[in-house]
Order: structure tokens, then C-alpha cells, then sequence
């Protein structure tokens, strides 16, 4: 018999195996997420979990384990959810990429429980191989001498950029500027007195996948962003194979143009499927 529960905080720790990481670590922390678990015969089989934000439930990670499916788990983990989102007045938005072959069947299972594409095609992630990506800054010397790699920034400064971005509305990789995805020595920043000014994120995923999930700035001089951008990219081709791909986040129009500076032609790797009204 298959059943569906809200996981506790005090759950997350056992519920961790079929969370994504962020929201494992937010859901122990007590912060505001929401998580499902679906059980069959008294056994976890998988889970759901996301976040409220501006009206709309956004659902981060929905797993059930391969010997489980086609058994009506995640039609009940979505069913759960609706009646949450139902009480809660949210709708609901399903966002995710092609990183894995789990993913590539994720479609027709949304499609099949009425959630159609959003046709608001940003933001979302676009693919490009490592070898496509290049960039040649000129300027002074000056444009360099304020960014570092985050290897070389106090974690107590990226902590309170952190927040600061929270607080702000910057775009902020899921995990934070310190999670154990991002790669430090592949991630960037612009730091004057101890202030972050800009920084480009760089996450190793593994499976041959590298993601920059988050790219901001403050500075007059757009210069200084491509700097970030060239040594990030300098770092990663010493790091890896040219046939290793980059996943970059298009916020909107303006980024997905620089996308297309940096890379030439990218491929979008990223959809959000919305709930039918």
C-alpha cells in the first residue's frame, strides 16, 4: 500500500537519500522547505520537496527508486503536494535539467498529471562543450587586481554575501557560495575592503558536467565581469577534457546574449513545466 507524509525536520537525515543535497540541508536547518516522502509497505520510496516563493511552490527535487515506479508513487507524491499547494492558495512549477537520464523521462510524467511548458522561456540553463568557451579581455592591468578566486576569500566574507543576497534578490547558486558544490578554485569575485562587488560561480557536478548556476555584478564597468568569466574559464580547461559540457544560467535575454558571446551557439539544457489552471 502506497502512502504519503510530510518529512520533520528531524526526518532529514533519513529522508536525505532521495533529496537533493540543498534541500536535505535546508529541511535540517530548519529553513522554509517543504518535503514529501512516499511510502510502500511501511518502506521510504522516494520523495518531494521544494520551496514557496512569490505565490508559487517550486519543486526543487521529486524521486521514487527505479524498482518502485510506474506503481502510482509519484502520482501520489504530486497529489499530496496539490492539496498542500491547494490549502496554501500556490500554484505549482517544475523546473529541472537534462543532467541525468532519470531527468529525460521527467516530461511525460509531468505532462501525464497536467502540467503543460511554461512558455516563459527565461530563466533557465543552456549547454555549450567546455572547447566553444572563450574569451579575450582587453584592458589595464587594473581591471585584475580586485578578483580573486573563492579559494582566496575568508569564507566569512562569501557567508555574508550570502546573505546579503538573500536579503537582496541576487541570483545565489541553490547551495550557497560555500556548499560543497562550488569549486573554489574554478569561482571568482571582485572584493574591495572586504565587499564583494561581483562573482561568477562555478559548480563541478561531475558525469562530464560543469555548471555556473550564478553570475552577478554591481560594477559600472562590465569589463571586470568578463575578467571573472576568462579566468574562470581558463581554470576549467586546465581542469578538464574539451569535450566536458558547461551548463550556464540565462536569466533573461541580456545574459543569454552574453551566453552567445562566450560560447557561439548554445543549446537550452533546462525546462519548467507549470500546473494547468
Amino acid at each position: 500500500m502506497i502512502s504519503v507524509h510530510a518529512i520533520k525536520q528531524e526526518q532529514a537525515e533519513e529522508a536525505s537519500a532521495f533529496l537533493l543535497p540543498e534541500s536535505a540541508k535546508a529541511l535540517k536547518k530548519g529553513l522554509p522547505v517543504a518535503a514529501f516522502a512516499v511510502v510502500e509497505d511501511e518502506t521510504a520510496i522516494g520523495a518531494l520537496a521544494g520551496a514557496a516563493m512569490n505565490g508559487v511552490f517550486e519543486v526543487h527535487s521529486i524521486y521514487v527508486h527505479p524498482d518502485h515506479r510506474r506503481r502510482g508513487a509519484g502520482r501520489a507524491l504530486i497529489d499530496s503536494l496539490e492539496k498542500y499547494t491547494t490549502e496554501m492558495d500556490l500554484g505549482i512549477k517544475v523546473e529541472y535539467t537534462l543532467q541525468s537520464d532519470d531527468n529525460k523521462t521527467l516530461a511525460p510524467f509531468l505532462e501525464a498529471m497536467d502540467f503543460i511548458e511554461d512558455p516563459v522561456h527565461f530563466p533557465n540553463y543552456c549547454l555549450s562543450p567546455l572547447s566553444h568557451l572563450n574569451i579575450n579581455v582587453n584592458g589595464s592591468a587594473e581591471l585584475y587586481k580586485d578578483v580573486v578566486a573563492f579559494f582566496d576569500v575568508p569564507e566569512k566574507i562569501l557567508l555574508a554575501m550570502e546573505d546579503r543576497a538573500l536579503r537582496e534578490g541576487f541570483p545565489m547558486p541553490e547551495g550557497g557560495l560555500v556548499s560543497d558544490r562550488i569549486d573554489r578554485e574554478m569561482s571568482f569575485c571582485s572584493v574591495k575592503n572586504d565587499w564583494i562587488r561581483a562573482y561568477v560561480a562555478v559548480e563541478n557536478l561531475g558525469d562530464d558536467l560543469i555548471r555556473i548556476p550564478a553570475v552577478w555584478s554591481e560594477l559600472n564597468d562590465p569589463r571586470e565581469m568578463m575578467v571573472m568569466l576568462s579566468k574562470s574559464i581558463v581554470m576549467m580547461k586546465k581542469s578538464f577534457p574539451p569535450e566536458y559540457r558547461v551548463a550556464m544560467l540565462a536569466l533573461n535575454p541580456r545574459s543569454f546574449k552574453l551566453m552567445e558571446h562566450v560560447c557561439g551557439k548554445v543549446e537550452q539544457c533546462s525546462f519548467r513545466y507549470i500546473r494547468k489552471d
